[in-house]
């Protein structure tokens, strides 16, 4: 048996080479959870280790600079392979140190877990929603001798045990998100620029890749109630730092009501509009009301999602935007904000000629900036799990960037940049005279002069230019 009269100190580490004003949304949800938990108020303490850079050596000397009982990173493609490293770093110097890793890259790990290379640097890892399974982890790991460990997996976390990866019950999910604890009205660690506020959990869509798609979070759609959500704003509003509260999944108009709930929250917490606020919408199921429910809100920024207007991607990407949808809903909502047009270079059934249609297409919508991704196969989407079916092949040293599809040859996929590139270069065309260049790109892989292009930097005239797939893991 420990002694109950030692403070057991978790650190949440979310690592990361930059995060363009974000704070550690995750990280801040759990530690909120924990510290909600009345009997464990007095006999823990809770830090959240959010750093940038990309030196293991230095993240893991600093964490173990706060001597923790318990480490929790988490992890996203792009910081996944530097979360291992530093695992790995911490594990060299205290083996006794329980190190578990969460996060959306996990969210489909029951049904498919080959692709993790990182047990050597883990004790477990967790799956679904995880305050509860993170509170029941630390409650086990205060009633067991350092070094111990657990040779069971506790709800909601997986472990390897002699190759063999086994999994406890699923994690535990509330009934409604006004059960759990929330960092802002609570207190957050980080008071930072552009804070993430989870509006809801999970989705009702099933978009192949991303990773807040229905199947991705366990079936789950919760969301909050214009209360909840106005008194995360008000906190929020009261933050010398905070400027831009940015869509996610969770602001999309999934349904009329939930887009008016989201609405009204904000309304209800910043009536007097310091902040910026963007959203992310889905061109079918833009409509009238919408617009109508952006009404008394700082709008700076909408987003569509059309990805592929080609009809061969429709099916493997589970989702579908025609351009007659993106038209109509442009015009719903032209002149509430600038308005952003993503694409997805890379898409299974997307081939050179199709996606050259499909751009120009979008190029031809007046009006809007145009943002074209290229794909990445992100652990935690029915695509990575599906990759091999698909015909997709990926790095996964490069956020997971797609490298050839069954109808892209690399080559395809090169001259495919090469037409976005060239045309933004040619067409050096801005909406307004003060704004970013209208088309943009991301996870791009071309070598030009950059002095011929000035590409926009984030906050660059009250615009972003962050890629919509930074949300999606």
């Amino acid at each position: 048996m420990v002694a109950t009269d030692k403070v057991f100190k978790v650190v949440l580490a979310n690592i990361g080479a930059d995060f363009f004003d974000y704070g550690p949304g995750a990280s801040e949800y759990l530690r909120a959870h924990l510290r909600a938990c009345e009997d464990l108020a007095d006999r823990i303490e809770v830090e959240i280790y959010f750093q940038t850079g990309t030196d293991p050596a230095v993240f893991c000397q600093e964490i173990l600079d706060k001597e923790p009982d318990l480490v929790g990173f988490t992890c996203y493609s792009w910081n996944l392979e530097c979360s291992e490293k530093t695992a790995r770093c911490l594990k060299e110097q205290r083996a006794d140190l329980p190190v578990v890793f969460g996060g959306c890259s996990f969210s489909l790990f029951r049904e498919r877990h080959d692709w993790f290379h990182g047990w050597d640097a883990v004790d477990a890892v967790a799956i679904g929603m995880g305050q509860y399974t993170l509170e029941n982890l630390v409650r086990t790991l205060m009633k067991t001798a350092p070094g111990q460990g657990f040779s069971e997996p506790l709800q909601g976390l997986a472990i390897c045990r002699d190759g063999q990866v086994l999994f406890g019950p699923p994690a535990h999910a509330p009934e409604n998100l006004m059960d759990l604890a929330s960092p802002y009205i609570d207190g957050a660690a980080y008071q930072v620029a552009r804070p993430f506020v989870e509006m809801a959990i999970g989705c009702r869509f099933e978009c192949s890749f991303c990773s807040d798609a229905r199947s991705s979070r366990e079936g789950l759609w919760l969301s909050k109630t214009p209360e909840r959500i106005g008194a995360e704003i008000a906190a929020i509003t009261r933050w010398n730092e905070a400027d831009w509260i940015d869509a996610g999944a969770s602001t999309a108009n999934v349904t009329d009501q939930h887009f008016l709930d989201v609405c009204d929250g904000i309304r209800l917490g910043d009536p007097e509009q310091r902040l910026r606020y963007s959203f992310q919408l889905y061109p079918a199921i833009s409509r009238p009301a919408q617009r109508k429910a952006l009404e008394g809100i700082r709008v700076a920024k909408l987003m569509f999602g059309l990805q592929s207007s080609s009809a061969d991607t429709w099916g493997p990407m589970r989702r579908k935007s025609t351009i007659e949808h993106l038209h109509r809903a442009v015009d719903v909502f032209r002149g509430v904000a600038p308005m952003y047009v993503a694409m997805i270079l890379g898409l299974p059934g997307e081939t050179y000629e199709s996606f050259v249609a499909s751009f120009e297409e979008v190029m031809a919508v007046e009006g809007v900036y145009v943002t074209v991704h290229r794909l990445l196969v992100l652990p935690g989407t029915q695509l990575h799990q599906r990759h091999e079916e698909l015909g997709l092949q990926f790095d996964p040293q490069n956020r997971y960037r797609v490298t050839e599809t069954s109808t892209m040859s690399p080559d395809d996929l090169r001259r495919a940049q090469e037409y976005v590139v060239n045309r933004a270069l040619q067409e050096g065309k801005r909406i307004t005279e003060e704004g970013p260049p209208r088309l943009d790109w991301s996870q791009f892989e071309v070598d030009i002069d950059l002095d011929a292009y000035q590409r926009p930097e984030p906050e660059s005239h009250g615009l972003d230019s962050s890629p919509l797939t930074r949300s999606h893991g």
